[in-house]
């Protein structure tokens, strides 16, 4: 990554922010992929663990284990293009569950609008950069601040952040188009859906959870960061943990 971004101690004219900010994700991966299979197949044959005669019949079992995945992902990138590209299904999401709120609902608000989109296609990275445009602005405006404020002025916009981010990443880890899900799926042989079905009541109480956090967020923070940090996310481990042991006590009864 530092490479492809031109670090300066590579030969780049980049520091370490600026390299990491230009690099190409997919060109790392790629590089970084190739490399480690080449030094595995080296390591391997000087460790005598590996015939040169079934290195073949190797890398043709790999590809066909990683076929079905790979064909999964083109698949799921091509349906979350067309919803993110084509569709614009985020921002008609975003702008129905954002409109006419109180900004005390806010975070919360956002949390759950985040979560559903990157439910929905896909992708946390994308649903980041589709609403950080939409909620950064709409807090100053919201609180009646026509000039660029500070973070003193807009305490508030820690929690929004925080709401986006963590519902980016809740929805991209249940989502079933989602490159997460679906390599660790394929990767652990478990088909997609019972996959899904089987960490989604995991899952739940933490997204229950979170979204009373951030509720509680936003209420505390003019109490201070401290505050508004601590008490949710005590009250929201609390939370968790009595709703997983009545969901135990429930499962034990009905078997």
């Amino acid at each position: 990554m530092l490479h492809s971004g031109q670090w300066i101690y590579l030969g780049g004219k980049y520091d370490l922010t600026q390299a990491l900010q230009n690099s190409s994700a997919a060109r790392a991966l790629f590089l970084g992929g190739n490399f480690a299979l080449i030094f595995s197949i080296f390591f391997l044959f000087l460790r005598k663990h590996l015939k040169i005669q079934a290195l073949p019949n190797i890398c043709l079992a790999g590809i066909n284990l990683m076929l079905p995945s790979i064909v999964t992902l083109m698949l799921a990138w091509t349906f979350g293009h067309i919803l993110t590209a084509e569709l614009h299904t985020g921002e008609y999401l975003a702008n129905i569950l954002i409109n006419s709120v109180s900004i005390t609902l806010l975070p919360t608000l956002l949390f759950l609008t985040a979560f559903l989109i990157a439910f929905t296609i896909g992708t946390a990275w994308g649903t980041a950069a589709m609403l950080f445009p939409i909620a950064i602005p709409m807090v100053p405006a919201m609180l009646g601040l026509h000039h660029t404020p500070t973070l003193a002025e807009v305490p508030m916009l820690i929690p929004v952040l925080g709401a986006i981010l963590s519902g980016c990443v809740a929805g991209n880890h249940n989502s079933p188009i989602a490159d997460t899900t679906i390599m660790s799926s394929t990767s652990t042989r478990t088909p997609l859906m019972e996959h899904i079905k089987t960490q989604l009541p995991y899952a739940a109480p933490v997204i229950v959870a979170t979204t009373i956090g951030f509720y509680l967020s936003a209420l505390l923070i003019p109490f201070g960061f401290v505050v508004a940090c601590i008490v949710p996310v005590l009250t929201s481990i609390i939370l968790v943990v009595l709703m997983m042991r009545g969901l135990h006590i429930m499962g034990n009864r009905n078997r």
